[in-house]
């Protein structure tokens, strides 16, 4: 038979053994919904990529007509009156697109949701070259009290800040290097 003492041993140990395994429990779980949380958010931001894909595989003309952008196509956007300005509405909706991947990247990396090492090699990348294809419309879109989150506004002015020439990557995107 155990004394007073003994049976408190025995007691504070077993509390102390399922104290740990509820905390090893616990943490297993968190990591597993954090894992499940990140991979629902990447599989959101390339459900993102695929919608972009499309709408260029449909209107390829999109990457032409961003070499001819210039600020008064915004008006014919909403005119409408020819075919022309009817392309450059289609340029604008692929834009908006390529906005919005950007937008869901940059959000899901500042709230943590991104890895630096996934954002880095597979998500910045891509934003360059989405940015940098369009740099025209979307410098004038993200204007000082333009069209633009303050996220993307501020992503390329830090980008130029660290080298990214917006200007010469959209001059040199049609050349072979």
């Amino acid at each position: 038979m155990l004394d007073l003492s003994e049976q408190a041993i025995t007691g504070l140990t077993t509390v102390v053994i399922a104290t740990l395994t509820t905390l090893a429990m616990n943490w297993i779980n968190w990591k597993l919904n954090r894992q499940t949380f990140s991979s629902t958010v990447e599989a959101r931001i390339e459900g993102l990529f695929d919608r972009l894909v499309e709408y260029r595989l449909k209107h390829p003309e999109v990457l032409k007509l961003s070499r001819n952008w210039t600020p008064d196509c915004l008006t014919k956007v909403y005119a409408q009156t020819s075919e022309e300005d009817k392309a450059w509405a289609i340029y604008v909706g692929y834009v908006d697109l390529c906005i919005g991947y950007c937008n869901a990247a940059l959000m899901a990396r500042r709230r943590g949701r991104l890895s630096r090492d996934i954002y880095s090699s597979q998500y910045e990348p891509l934003m360059k070259l989405l940015i940098s294809e369009h740099f025209p419309v979307i410098r004038q879109f993200a204007r000082e009290g333009g069209f633009v989150s303050s996220g993307l506004s501020d992503y390329i002015k830090d980008q130029r800040r660290r080298g990214w020439n917006w200007e010469v990557e959209f001059q040199n995107m049609d050349k072979v290097r």
